[in-house]
């Protein structure tokens, strides 16, 4: 098994975070799934690149000078915007893009992965777009195994720090 690339830490440009915390919930988690795939190097499936590689954009609204504040983050998009399940929300955001990685793998529709998997399409488009929040932990990992995936749970002592929980992917 592999471990998942690491997660950049985040940048957050000016009112950028305060602006994204202010959004409602199920907004705050669709945009932290897309944010937490980019930093371990992926791409959300409703993004949209706006300029091309190397290419260096400035809006209008950039001409005047400015102070532009930059805030560092951290590797957990949830821990800086404040939630309490931070660590628990990263992990769904693994399982759900390995989900919708599977899926594209497999070239199944959505209504092919939902027939699949014993779910309506509706909460395949959910999960994969990053909205998974009232889906546990166990249930994304039970779509893992039925994409054909195994799921194996390492249990063991705590070397000098407090115990996490990490997921590795084959």
């Amino acid at each position: 098994m592999s471990k998942p690339q690491p997660r950049k830490p985040l940048k957050w440009v000016g009112s950028a975070k305060r602006d994204l915390d202010a959004m409602p919930e199920d907004v705050k988690d669709l945009f932290g799934h897309a944010i937490d795939l980019a930093q371990a190097g992926g791409k959300h499936q409703d993004a949209k690149v706006t300029s091309r590689p190397g290419e260096r954009t400035r809006s209008p609204l950039m001409s005047r000078k400015t102070d532009i504040t930059i805030e560092e983050g951290s590797t957990n998009v949830y821990t800086d915007l404040g939630y309490a399940d931070a660590a628990e929300m990263q992990r769904k955001s693994q399982l759900a893009a390995e989900i919708a990685r599977a899926i594209k793998a497999r070239r199944l529709t959505q209504q092919g992965a939902a027939e699949l998997l014993g779910v309506d399409q509706s909460k395949v488009s959910r999960i994969t777009r990053g909205q998974f929040r009232g889906v546990s932990e166990a249930k994304l990992l039970e779509l893992v195994t039925k994409l054909d995936h195994d799921v194996k749970i390492v249990v063991g002592p705590v070397r000098r720090r407090a115990g996490k929980i990490e997921l590795q992917f084959a």
